[in-house]
């Protein structure tokens, strides 16, 4: 999952660190999905990767007239297909209100209930 956060000007051109199987002189097009509306947002195409020490990188400017089409608080599905077959896909989430670098999470709330295994085990 990608996280556009308040650190990201969407004015400028997003850059994204992937994980693909395509080779970096490769070109390879771009669809971006709405979530909450189940259709096709924006299209890209003839985007080269760049190899970095230990992923991809692919940038583009997320655009249609000059205006950028990722919405805050909204989930995207993006794909990378070369020659129509999907080479890569995840997430995109944007919420330019928060800044994610500082956020911290707490997945639980500590409350624990104690477990009554045993762990005995009968080897037949």
């Amino acid at each position: 999952m990608h996280y556009i956060d308040s650190n990201t000007d969407l004015t400028q051109d997003i850059t994204l660190n992937i994980n693909t199987r395509v080779d970096d002189s490769s070109l390879v097009d771009l669809e971006l999905y709405n979530e909450n509306e189940n259709k096709i947002a924006y299209t890209s195409t003839s985007l080269s990767l760049t190899n970095a020490a230990y992923y991809q990188t692919i940038t583009d400017s997320f655009k249609t007239d000059g205006a950028t089409v990722l919405e805050n608080k909204e989930t995207y599905t993006i794909l990378l297909l070369q020659g129509g077959v999907v080479v890569y896909q995840d997430k995109i989430y944007v919420d330019t209100d928060k800044d994610f670098t500082q956020d911290s999470t707490r997945m639980t709330d500590g409350q624990y209930t104690s477990n009554s295994t045993t762990n005995d085990y009968v080897i037949i």
